[in-house]
């Protein structure tokens, strides 16, 4: 089918037709985001992706507010069957699908508003290929679809991507409309997360929930907060596997816990009972969480055999984010920088992954009800090197405790300015290596030692 965008400038009252996006007879699975990031140079840009079933991913974009749209891009080649996508707080545009062929889910991001994207990237490899079945959904069976989501807020997990996505589990998926409740094959809902979109967490599963189906995931994250909210279906409330009730569950520490699930749906719904539609419950939910408030929309034929399906919505509170962690005085050590190298860029990865976490408990430091940091002392050192003056020696620890000082305050952020750095080079006077015989001697003397306080 041919894709075609309308527009509402009166809040969804009334719509009207904007533009053809596409004429293709073959699209599938459109989605659209907008940039509203005040913070992005790309803002009011529109975007829609798509697949193209066996021929793979599509995306185009409105720098003009929907008046023309680029020509389309093809963003993959393989077997993608159904896409979202997302965008961070400076525009970076995050496009993820699954591809059934090499049972991978994939993404690619672009930094430039949508001119070119990075390499695919693999988030996880799953073990259903695309659709299978589970007693709720015998006929038309669940499938490995994606939800994606940026924490745009201004706390520690800013710029963080999240990906969900439902998957079997357990054994083998029986034929279709051959489920029972004793079947070992069930369903269960996963989400992986990245930093930057380019090395993402193992997959984890959020509920563990025995004898259930969990399915049709979708999640968002609120920027005002960064909790992470997210919505299913399950069928735990029911012996036989084919009633559902849309729950909820929520993460306020960046997806390493989630609370306990909650019942959303006050009743459960049965599409497996005379009448029902062929296609049961679908592919699809949807949730927007904004105000520590999520707001999932669902289907269900809940009202008995002569029931028709309809379209649910709720208002689900989200949990209370926990207390800051409020920073302490505490000393830190980056050494190993690269031979007369000065920028962090040299650190090998562990140090500049310590180096980042301590800039996020200085920032964390400014929440509401802490104390915050206020003085942070850079010591800058050196190996000592015969064929070298004392001169260079100083001047060398000196830009390397410049260039940590510089890392911390690109990494803080606007509350950097209320830090008082102070710089001291000592160049080789205080190795702890005094006889470097080895190279990881010699790599420890080449260091900058960090003091923080209130």
């Amino acid at each position: 089918m041919g894709i075609q965008l309308y527009k509402s400038t009166n809040h969804g009252s009334t719509w009207s037709f904007a533009k053809t996006v596409s004429t293709a007879q073959t699209n599938d699975r459109e989605m659209i985001a907008i940039d509203n990031n005040k913070a992005s140079k790309f803002k009011d840009h529109i975007y829609v992706v798509w697949d193209v079933p066996g021929q793979g991913m599509r995306f185009t974009r409105s720098t003009d507010h929907g008046a023309s749209f680029s020509a389309i891009q093809s963003l993959s080649t393989d077997v993608a069957l159904g896409t979202d996508l997302a965008i961070g707080p400076q525009g970076e545009i995050y496009v993820v699908w699954p591809d059934v062929q090499s049972k991978q889910i994939k993404v690619r991001k672009s930094v430039d508003g949508g001119a070119t994207f990075s390499a695919v990237k693999t988030i996880a490899t799953t073990s259903a290929a695309f659709k299978y079945f589970i007693p709720a959904q015998c006929a038309r069976g669940a499938a490995v679809y994606v939800s994606v989501a940026v924490d745009k807020s201004s706390g520690p997990g800013k710029g963080k991507v999240y990906v969900t996505w439902p998957d079997q589990s357990g054994g083998t998926t029986p034929a279709q409309n051959a489920c029972t409740a004793a079947q070992a094959a069930s369903s269960k809902v996963f989400v992986s997360s990245s930093k930057d979109g380019q090395a993402w967490s193992a997959a984890k599963q959020v509920q563990a929930t025995a004898k259930a189906d969990q399915f049709n995931p979708w999640l968002d994250v609120d920027p005002t907060t960064g909790t992470v909210h997210l919505a299913y279906y399950d069928t735990k409330d029911d012996a036989t596997r084919k009633k559902t009730r849309l729950y909820y569950t929520a993460s306020t520490d960046q997806a390493a816990t989630w609370s306990p699930a909650k019942r959303v749906a006050s009743q459960a719904g049965d599409e497996t009972t005379a009448g029902a539609d062929g296609n049961q419950i679908g592919d699809y939910s949807g949730l927007a969480a904004f105000g520590n408030v999520a707001i999932p929309l669902w289907t269900s034929r809940k009202g008995g055999p002569t029931d028709v399906e309809q379209v649910f919505t709720a208002k689900v509170v989200g949990p209370k984010a926990p207390p800051p962690l409020c920073a302490k005085a505490e000393q830190l050590t980056v050494a190993r920088f690269g031979q007369y190298q000065e920028t962090t860029l040299s650190l090998p990865p562990d140090q500049r992954a310590a180096l980042d976490a301590l800039a996020a408990r200085i920032a964390a430091s400014f929440a509401k009800g802490c104390k915050p940091i206020r003085t942070v002392k850079l010591e800058g050192h050196s190996d000592f090197d015969a064929a070298k003056t004392r001169k260079f020696e100083l001047d060398l620890s000196r830009k390397r405790a410049e260039q940590v000082k510089a890392h911390l305050v690109s990494a803080v952020g606007k509350n950097a300015a209320k830090v008082k750095f102070t710089i001291k080079a000592l160049g080789s006077t205080a190795m702890p290596n005094k006889n470097p015989a080895t190279t990881e001697q010699h790599e420890e003397n080449r260091r900058v030692a960090i003091a923080m306080a209130p």
